[in-house]
């Protein structure tokens, strides 16, 4: 059982997902609040969720600033950003700021379960709209982000990188391959090395900024 927070500006919204998440995913939802402060005074007091959900516009605090606070707050808690911004920029400076993924307004309670899932599983999740943006970029030959990551990368860690970053397992992108799972992990240590990142929210972070 995962301990999750709830930072969310809509009170109807936070007690619809702090509903679904007990009752649904029989998980516990350590605080439910509507500003970063009371994230804070949460934070100096008791232990810190697994998981924290971050509308980014609060009644104390809007944008990136948001990111920026909790991440202070609770440096080791894996953050879930809810958005309505598309910007790949915006993406990259959550990224930067410790975010593990990303849900974009309005989205459906079977999307926020896919998302805590794969962010407690894997650790990162990108929406649909962020992804196909980013597999689109990688996707499309003569565009300056093919052209760095196929100058980076060899044929057979391409599409080990897209499975990854698609919120695959290693097995699964093993599967998807008809390899050995030990091959993808051979694989993904080099990738790592190659983009000098140590998890896979940096290695989202560095392919975003590419």
């Amino acid at each position: 059982m995962l301990e999750i927070g709830i930072l969310e500006n809509d009170l109807g919204l936070r007690a619809t997902i702090s509903d679904f998440i007990i009752m649904a995913m029989s998980h516990k939802v350590s605080f439910t609040v509507g500003s970063v402060l009371e994230v804070a005074e949460y934070c100096s007091k008791r232990t810190h969720p697994a998981i924290v959900l971050v509308d980014i516009n609060v009644n104390d605090s809007r944008g990136i600033d948001t990111v920026i606070a909790i991440r202070k707050a609770m440096p080791a808690t894996e953050m879930i950003v809810i958005t309505g911004e598309y910007k790949q920029e915006f993406v990259i400076k959550c990224v930067e700021n410790g975010a593990s993924g990303f849900l974009y307004k309005p989205f459906s309670m079977q999307k926020l379960k896919e998302a805590i899932e794969k962010v407690a599983t894997i650790g990162s999740y990108l929406d649909a709209i962020s992804l196909t943006e980013l597999i689109s970029s990688l996707q499309k030959p003569g565009t300056n982000v093919h052209q760095k990551i196929l100058d980076t990368l060899t044929q057979k860690e391409e599409p080990v990188l897209k499975g990854l970053l698609s919120g695959k397992s290693a097995k699964q992108i093993a599967s998807d391959l008809s390899v050995s799972t030990n091959t993808i992990n051979f694989h993904l240590k080099n990738i790592y090395q190659k983009f000098n990142v140590h998890s896979k929210a940096e290695l989202m972070s560095k392919v975003l900024s590419v």
